[in-house]
């Protein structure tokens, strides 16, 4: 985006009442917030580079064409392939439709008026410059976001994902000969139907709104200050927008909506004002003292890597270093993979995964591996599993599994895998033989939730009597760990065996995240009718 102006010289109820839950609340021994990550974003997400004799032709102009030269790979292997959790698009204003359907490189190219159908319905258009640089992988800002929601349904644990939308309408070039694309002005009514064409794609609990992070605070700098942003377990599957652009455009937006009262959108505002929860610095090295500054304060930063191809061209890793180690949670880039210049130069983030614990703001605790589990599979420290099966007496089965580990997660109150509404499953697996027992934990009164309120630290299941199964005893804390322990002949597993060799303990509640402990390695006894092993290591489980 920020080339633009010198190259056109060329040229909902429910999600807020989770969010409320644990604003503030006894969560546990950690409980990460969306400010207390950093993901790696794409600078211009649906570019692709014009052709190269259009790029020629251009640089005939202006020899700044050259950093035209980027191509990104298609919003869903962005998301899918490349670990990106944010992205940015162009948008221009074409309510009519057509606007943009005959650009004047393709004639440029051609010699001839070229029409494309497909940019004939109306609605608002994703490009980089009119005309010029043209060209994306999803022409229209509905079609761009139906493929995030699309991914996102089919990925509902993901870190929340921003969009950051900069409106254009920079007049065309003053070339009296050329007859330029003029586009519309993008002033209040145009600013309310982009909110408008957001809703028209994701539901309100789908989105991560300004309301839903001031809550009942007067303003959005009071609320991140004072509650803080929503955490991983409140915000996972969701979205949220942010305005690129300042000056007018953000008056308009904010004109009428103070702390953005009822805006889809948050603003690149300035710290301290009703608005300011969201900062774009885009320098990193310039602002490397800044940065991290607003971060520690509670503001999330967007910065960049690496700007108008040089970094990839010359390979210097300057910016990127500094824009890694800010603590801004949005890094975005234009090389997420190697890009055609035959330098090494490339942005991952340490650890090579898509997201990883804010090196300014995260908690000492905090790990990596706990953050973003598309798998839906989480693979535990195991402390303890103990079994008996004494032999001709199935009613003094026992099932005592214990394990400590931060990875450990719980729904919230009132989600849809609240236990005591969706209940939950216990299952005991030998992996070599296939016996297997699925115990099964109902919902009801049984169940208590840990912390204030209830539920928010975890949960706890009682059933002494075992009148609704086997198991008596399940307690479920979230980032630290958990015990369960069953009894009795309704265990559907004997121990009859030579030994076992290994066991498989898996735990779910509602239909949550997996919980996996795999214990194979330090076995104290296996024999027939008991089973003891301790301090089994994470593993990926056989299922």
């Amino acid at each position: 985006m920020d080339r633009c102006a010198k190259l056109g010289r060329l040229v909902a109820a429910a999600s807020c009442c989770l969010l409320a839950l644990a604003r503030g609340a006894d969560a546990g021994a950690l409980d990460l917030r969306l400010n207390e990550i950093q993901v790696l974003g794409t600078h211009n997400s649906y570019h692709v580079q014009p052709v190269p004799d259009l790029i020629d032709i251009l640089v005939g102009f202006d020899s700044d064409a050259i950093y035209l030269e980027y191509t990104h790979r298609p919003l869903e292997e962005q998301f899918e392939l490349l670990g990106i959790r944010q992205i940015e698009l162009d948008v221009y204003a074409d309510p009519d439709g057509g606007l943009f359907a005959e650009p004047l490189g393709l004639e440029a190219l051609t010699g001839m008026v070229v029409h494309l159908p497909e940019l004939e319905p109306p609605g608002m258009k994703v490009q980089h410059i009119a005309d010029l640089d043209f060209t994306s992988h999803c022409p229209f800002l509905v079609e761009c976001l139906e493929t995030l929601k699309a991914w996102s349904d089919a990925n509902p644990g993901h870190v929340p994902i921003l969009v950051l939308i900069e409106v254009k309408d920079d007049p065309p070039p003053n070339i009296p000969v050329i007859p330029f694309v003029f586009p519309l002005p993008f002033g209040p009514d145009e600013l309310d139907g982009l909110d408008a064409e957001i809703l028209s794609v994701f539901p309100p609990e789908q989105l991560l709104t300004p309301d839903d992070v001031r809550g009942a605070r007067g303003s959005l700098d009071e609320a991140i200050r004072k509650d803080g942003w929503p955490t991983l377990r409140e915000a996972r599957g969701k979205v949220l927008f942010a305005l690129d652009n300042g000056g007018q455009k953000l008056a308009d937006y904010v004109a009428g909506h103070p702390a953005l009262a009822g805006r889809v959108m948050f603003t690149d505002s300035e710290p301290g004002s009703p608005e300011a929860a969201f900062v774009k610095l885009n320098d990193p090295v310039t602002n490397r003292k800044l940065i991290p500054k607003l971060v520690r304060q509670g503001y999330v930063v967007r910065t960049r890597a690496d700007a108008d191809t040089i970094q990839a061209r010359t390979g210097n890793t300057g910016q990127r270093f500094y824009a890694l180690g800010s603590g801004a949670q949005w890094v975005s880039t234009d090389y997420p993979e190697l890009g055609p210049f035959g330098t090494d130069y490339v942005v991952e983030l340490p650890g090579g995964g898509p997201v990883r614990c804010n090196p300014v703001s995260a908690p000492r605790k905090c790990r990596d591996d706990a953050l973003e589990n598309l798998a839906g599979l989480r693979p535990l420290a195991g402390r303890r599993l103990s079994l008996r099966d004494p032999p001709g007496d199935p009613s003094a089965r026992r099932i005592d599994v214990r394990s400590r580990d931060l990875l450990v997660e719980t729904p919230l109150p009132g989600s849809p895998d609240d236990p005591s509404v969706a209940g939950a499953t216990l299952e005991l697996r030998n992996p070599g033989t296939g016996e297997m027992a699925l115990l099964m934990l109902p919902p009801g009164a049984g169940w208590e939730g840990r912390g204030k309120p209830a539920g928010v630290a975890g949960w706890s299941y009682r059933d002494a009597s075992g009148a609704n199964g086997p198991c008596t005893f399940v307690d479920v804390r979230h980032a630290a760990g958990l015990r369960a322990l069953c009894r009795g002949a309704a265990i559907p597993f004997s121990l009859d065996e030579a030994s076992q060799g290994e066991l498989q303990v898996t735990l779910r509640l509602g239909a949550a995240d997996l919980h996996c402990l795999h214990f194979g390695g330090k076995v104290v006894r296996d024999t027939p009718g008991t089973f003891l092993a301790r301090s089994a290591p994470p593993s990926s489980c056989p299922l």
